[in-house]
């Protein structure tokens, strides 16, 4: 199996893993989970949670604890990534090409600041 092939495996892996993750962890009917699922299934190349099944191949443990593992840190990736984000609602986010979902939100909810584009 050539890189690719084993990337895509991994990376199909992992999505499975982070859909089954959303399932359980952010259900439909929360706001907040929403934006969650949002912006952790906007894409992606998903390099931290496929480094995560790889080494657990190559060191020969459980791939299903793995998938696990690697939807938590795809999670915790994704979340870094809001937090990072919340401070500094500015305009510079106007030019990104999918809206964060802190952006998105912040429409809906008058409590938040928000500077319109």
């Amino acid at each position: 199996m050539d890189y690719q092939e084993q990337y895509q495996n991994y990376l199909a892996q992992a999505m499975a893993a982070l859909e089954k993750a959303c399932g359980r962890f952010l259900p439909e009917e929360s706001e907040v989970c929403r934006a969650a699922r949002y912006s952790l299934m906007g894409g992606g190349k998903r390099i931290r949670a496929v480094l995560v099944l790889s080494v657990c191949d190559m060191l020969g443990g459980s791939m299903q604890a793995a998938q696990q593992f690697a939807a938590a840190v795809e999670m915790l990736h994704c979340y870094s990534l809001i937090h990072d984000d919340l401070p500094c609602m500015t305009m510079l986010i106007c030019a990104a090409a999918v809206l964060p979902a802190t952006r998105r939100l912040a429409k809906q909810l008058p409590c938040w600041p928000v500077m319109c584009c």
